[in-house]
């Protein structure tokens, strides 16, 4: 990256870092390479308050943004569309469409079992409702298959109380989105299932596994008034409440996410005019 940065002040050409979480840089190659790319770069868009930490040398260029997924508006086919509404069918007015993305990372599979109790515990304390589970992949390539987390969940999810289709489908990100946009909450590891179950205004949980992602996952969450809603992927014991609380006050949630959503976007509309401008 340092290398790309080089050569865009070789040729003369602003760089401009949009969307960034940075950090944290604790080896101190990582952190001399930060530096030189922030020196060279023209603005700093940061998405996450701990991320200011890492370029306070370099305050007088940093914009606080968000991911630059936020605002996402895929257009999608009939065709596709009636693919994933197809999963949604025959539900009836008592129907209630959960969603989990889980990922793999370090030893995430040894906490599966006490998510997979949390959900079971919310569908248990709701029995005059059809409750649904959906895992929904984000990635399914030959080198990262969120499906095979799926399986796992599934696995200890059999026999028990609990409803859960796992979507064995290579979605495109269209099919994604707006399979997502069906649900009535979501509890995601994965940052873009976050991001766009948000987009829907979804009710939405991230689930973070490192301080990397604490930072981008509570950073995004806070953005929209959600703070509460990010939860430690070792300590998910609150889980099936917190799901509960969700479900309580969806109408009012989902209400202010897409509020906050569009105040979000015209934020940064705003701030990439206003950059565009003194860069021309």
């Amino acid at each position: 990256m340092n290398f790309l940065a080089s050569l865009v002040q070789a040729n003369n050409k602003p760089l401009l870092l949009f969307g960034q979480t940075l950090g944290p840089f604790e080896k101190p190659a990582h952190h001399r390479i930060a530096q030189e790319i922030f020196d060279i770069a023209k603005v700093i868009v940061i998405r996450d308050q701990h991320s200011e930490r890492e370029a306070a040398r370099f305050k007088d260029k940093i914009l606080r943004g968000v991911d630059d997924a936020v605002g996402f508006k895929p257009v999608i086919s009939s065709k596709a569309k009636d693919v994933v509404d197809a999963y949604f069918k025959n539900n009836g007015g008592d129907t209630i469409c959960g969603g989990i993305n889980l990922r793999r990372w370090g030893n995430s599979r040894s906490y599966y079992s006490k998510i997979a109790w949390e959900m079971e515990s919310f569908s248990q304390a709701f029995p005059y409702l059809k409750i649904k589970w959906f895992f929904v992949p984000m990635e399914t390539s030959v080198y990262c298959d969120d499906r095979d987390e799926g399986e796992e969940l599934v696995k200890i999810l059999e026999g028990r109380n609990c409803d859960i289709t796992l979507i064995r489908e290579n979605f495109s990100v269209e099919e994604k989105f707006h399979f997502l946009s069906r649900l009535d909450f979501f509890v995601g590891m994965r940052l873009h299932s976050i991001i766009f179950a948000l987009n829907s205004g979804v009710p939405t949980i991230g689930i973070y596994h490192s301080e990397y992602y604490r930072w981008k996952i509570c950073g995004l969450l806070k953005s929209f008034g959600l703070e509460e809603c990010a939860v430690a992927l070792e300590n998910t014991d609150d889980l099936s409440a917190l799901i509960g609380t969700l479900f309580d006050k969806k109408t009012h949630l989902k209400k202010m996410i897409l509020e906050k959503k569009d105040e979000i976007t015209r934020r940064q509309q705003l701030m990439m005019q206003n950059i565009i401008k003194v860069e021309a």
